[in-house]
């Protein structure tokens, strides 16, 4: 695997790195420092959000698809190294290509401070690439390649909506929404409903298993019991946590996302935003995995609106089929 290329998806809430076609870390972008040195990484240290005193400290290199600290990035990256690309010296002073994906509209500052930090790590020629693009290139043989394509990448913390026309951006657009809104909101939901503290752990699995986005047809269950912390007694409790009081908070919020979307679309000539009609919309990334918000969006914006093979690895997979389409050139390399 030394002299394959990798292709890296460094993410707020994820990170995912492939060496040629093999999967070598798929997890949590979360390091836990202990005196400025890694102890945990991925999802052990995910696993111990809020749980670990001091002096141990969490940290998330990426904040909003930026790099947040280069010093706290280069650490995640090397701990990731040196864990999962063990070899010998010579090996890494050679260096070797790689690709990493930034969102379409990154400033040149931004994308070269997360090239600088990649190098730091993996010497070698690295490329940054638009994740649009990865998105498209993983998708178009399932989309109307002859019609203008929109694509909402729902992340972590921001969500990219971007608009190509034969697999070309022709405008996009960042915002501050993403699946940890959510996450939080439900964590703050059932603190004031229930006075019940749970783990974020907790929140996003609620999240990932109940409908709070009910439509007229629903079926499923709207109640489950969670664990958490009695905020009034401080001791552990169970709670029987029921959706449709949730729901109305989360639907709101989900409202602004889908305001959102269509100021973008109303900022787009009217005859791209037309043939999106045949085209409709893909739903890209962890967060647009919650469910119910498939239909809750085209009922709102009148288009088709469905999601990706692989919401949470398209973006990786694109990138990887782009390097093999490219060939030698290597996608201008």
């Amino acid at each position: 695997m030394s002299s394959l290329p990798l292709f890296i998806d460094f993410g707020s809430c994820n990170t995912r790195i492939f060496g040629g076609e093999a999967a070598v870390f798929v997890e949590p972008s979360c390091l836990i420092l202990k005196h400025g040195q890694p102890q945990f990484l991925g999802q052990k240290a995910y696993e111990l959000l809020g749980k670990v005193p001091t002096p141990l400290k969490h940290v998330f290199p990426i904040e909003y698809g930026r790099v947040a600290d280069l010093t706290q990035a280069k650490l995640f990256l090397t701990a990731v190294d040196r864990k999962y690309l063990p070899r010998p010296w010579w090996q890494s002073w050679l260096g070797r290509p790689g690709f990493i994906l930034t969102q379409a509209n990154v400033s040149s500052v931004e994308q070269n401070r997360l090239i600088e930090v990649t190098r730091s790590v993996w010497a070698g020629h690295w490329q940054a690439v638009e994740r649009p693009l990865a998105i498209w290139s993983s998708i178009q043989s399932q989309a109307e390649v002859s019609q203008p394509v929109c694509i909402i990448d729902i992340g972590g913390q921001t969500t990219e909506m971007t608009l190509l026309v034969a697999g070309r951006v022709v405008m996009s657009s960042v915002i501050e929404w993403g699946g940890l809104d959510v996450t939080e909101l439900i964590q703050r939901q059932v603190w004031s409903l229930y006075q019940s503290a749970i783990s974020w752990q907790t929140a996003e699995q609620l999240k990932m298993e109940i409908d709070f986005l009910p439509g007229k047809k629903t079926t499923s269950s709207t109640r489950t019991t969670v664990r958490g912390k009695d905020i009034v007694r401080q001791v552990g409790t169970t709670t029987v946590v029921d959706a449709k009081q949730i729901s109305p908070a989360v639907v709101n919020l989900v409202e602004e996302l889908i305001e959102e979307v269509k100021l973008f679309l109303s900022q787009a000539p009217s005859d791209l935003t037309g043939g999106l009609l045949d085209s409709g919309l893909w739903l890209c990334g962890g967060g647009s995995q919650l469910i119910g918000l498939e239909t809750k969006m085209s009922d709102q914006l009148r288009y088709a609106v469905r999601l990706t093979p692989n919401p949470d690895m398209d973006a990786i997979f694109g990138l990887r089929m782009l390097n093999a389409t490219a060939g030698k050139d290597g996608m201008g390399a």
